[in-house]
């Protein structure tokens, strides 16, 4: 692995508190445990003999089952949950009878021309090597998990089938938007190579990479003086996304850091120029629904979907663990108390395909990619709390939170937007650093210093036994403008504006419950002084304009209420007074 700061590793949190543990653990009782609980579980009959024989559409639905492994197994690690392990044992042994001798586990007919082993797969839709490239994730955690060799070996056989019926230079032709909904092989192959110490896996994902970037999608050649991530491929945000986690995960294992530099310079054009305020990577008004708009491109109604949000949370942790930056931790936690928290209903059982800044809860349908894509999300959570480092341990304080091994025990006690919190570290640790979010002053003890060049605190043991430490956030309601023009010359204008506190992004419901928009008078030099934090549970902001009634803003995950249907706005347009 390749680290330009001390050795970072992840570390499981057990239990999360507040909003994003509540989500969690509705996850777990009411998706995990109940969407695949045995072969007869819809999810997992179409991997059957008797459903594959008259499948030829060349689907995606198989995605789920490697996905729901993914989630299930990172949930089953945090929680020891016997009943998810269960379900783990029976969906494991199912999968094992449906895989075929050649190794394909996917959910196509012998003879469909979509099936990825098929000389005609070029030349149709087909979604095989998609659905495969999540098996071999999820088979991979559920072996971790459980500690077992049968997943990791099934994999192995998944991936030597693409081997030998697949190169590097036709993977493109296996996917659709250009290629890239195949090149996510990327990171189950690096993963793959990892775990077996095998190099095959990673050594063809490293030639098809470099073919792909001389053919059109130009992840190596990225050059941020002139291009646009809009411009890679099709556009395509789920997938570019993923593609930059592969890249992430293949650099680290064939030593190539000059590929984690080129991931960053895709992230900064991200973050940059195609972020809503809930930090969800957008699209979906200037041209296909599920692609970035070109840069500079604005509508306050823009789209996020919701698998998109979880893989750029994931991609935001895997670049902080390269490379120490605690920026990529504030763009993760932006995400998860959003566009994440946003996406899932209030026991989580539904999630939303699209969210918008601006726009309706609309709860989708039950072979959606997002219902299983949020799932991981909120699991991927419990693994930003804190990590190790070869000196100690950092904690990041995206929520509070426990963990436990043995004699060592870690919590972090307080309440998202709160002003006090505090930490307790048992056993011995070694050095302890807490994070500082971008959007906090923190107050800390004078003992506690503060290093400026890893913009954390490092906080001295007290004792081997203990380390106790309280200490306060002092957050300040923020507001951000936008203005729509073109090129700087005012031809149609429209101005925006939407507040934060902390790490949350606010919106309100329907305006006097009719308006979905209305046009406010806000003073140019102080915005923010007509937001005004009310002290109330759950967190509130009235919006107080002389002559009008206040406006209640809520946390955006929470406004509106949580119901199908419902509407939320956080961009608000304004007149400038």
């Amino acid at each position: 692995m390749i680290k330009t700061t001390p050795n970072l590793r992840s570390v499981r949190a057990q239990r999360i508190y507040g909003p994003l543990g509540k989500a969690m653990d509705a996850s777990l009782e009411n998706r995990l445990k109940k969407f695949i609980v045995d072969a007869d579980s819809e999810p997992l009959k179409i991997f059957t003999q008797d459903q594959k024989e008259n499948a030829f559409s060349g689907d995606w639905y198989g995605e789920h089952v490697g996905k729901w492994l993914v989630a299930a197994s990172q949930a089953y690690a945090r929680t020891n949950d016997q009943d998810l392990r269960k379900n783990l044992e029976t969906v494991l042994a199912a999968l094992s009878n449906c895989q075929e001798p050649s190794g394909y586990l996917g959910t196509y007919a012998v003879d469909a021309p979509c099936r990825f082993t098929s000389p005609d797969a070029g030349t149709v839709r087909t979604w095989d090597i998609w659905t495969h490239s999540f098996m071999i994730l999820g088979l991979l955690e559920v072996g971790t998990a459980l500690d077992k060799p049968e997943p990791i070996e099934m994999a192995c056989r998944i991936a030597d089938l693409i081997l030998n019926a697949v190169t590097p230079e036709s993977l493109l032709k296996f996917g659709n938007h250009n290629g890239l909904s195949s090149l996510i092989i990327l990171e189950p192959f690096a993963l793959l190579s990892a775990k077996t110490k095998d190099r095959k896996y990673a050594e063809f994902a490293k030639v098809a990479l470099e073919f792909a970037d001389k053919n059109g999608l130009n992840f190596l050649s990225f050059d941020p003086k002139i291009d646009d991530t809009s411009t890679i491929g099709t556009g395509k945000i789920y997938q570019i996304l993923w593609c930059l986690v592969g890249i992430v995960e293949l650099a680290n294992y064939l030593e190539i850091p000059a590929w984690i530099s080129q991931v960053e310079l895709i992230f900064d054009n991200i973050a940059d120029h195609h972020l809503t305020p809930q930090g969800g990577p957008w699209g979906g008004i200037a041209t296909h629904k599920e692609v970035f708009n070109p840069k500079g491109f604005f509508d306050p109604n823009g789209m996020v979907e919701t698998c998109s949000a979880a893989t750029w949370t994931k991609l935001c942790r895997k670049l902080y663990e390269c490379t120490g930056r605690q920026s990529y931790l504030d763009r993760a936690e932006t995400t998860l108390y959003n566009s994440i928290l946003g996406a899932v209903s209030n026991d989580a059982t539904e999630w939303i395909y699209f969210s918008f800044p601006n726009g309706r809860r609309n709860y989708t349908y039950y072979w959606a990619c997002c219902k299983s894509s949020g799932a991981m999300a909120l699991e991927e959570a419990a693994l930003l709390m804190m990590h190790r480092t070869e000196y100690g341990i950092v904690v990041h304080g995206i929520a509070p939170f426990s963990f436990e091994e043995g004699e060592f025990h870690v919590s972090l006690a307080g309440e998202p937007g709160g002003a006090n919190w505090d930490l307790e570290v048992k056993g011995n640790s070694g050095e302890i650093r807490l994070r500082k979010p971008q959007w906090a002053i923190m107050k800390l003890s004078p003992e506690v210093r503060f290093d400026l060049n890893e913009q954390s605190f490092v906080i001295e043991n007290q004792s081997e036994s203990k380390t106790r430490i309280s200490f306060e956030t002092e957050i300040q309601v923020t507001t951000h403008t936008y203005t729509v023009e073109h090129h700087g010359q005012e031809i149609a204008r429209t101005d925006y504006a939407n507040v934060s506190f902390g790490p949350y992004s606010f919106a309100f419901g329907l305006l006097d419950g009719v308006r979905k928009e209305e046009t406010l008078l806000l003073p140019r030099l102080n915005p923010k002084s007509v937001f005004n934090l009310t002290g109330k549970s759950p967190l509130q902001i009235d919006l107080r304009i002389p002559g009008r009634s206040p406006i209640p803003m809520y946390p955006y995950y929470f406004a509106g209420g949580q119901n199908d249907g419902t509407w939320r706005a956080s961009w608000i347009q304004v007149a400038w007074q």
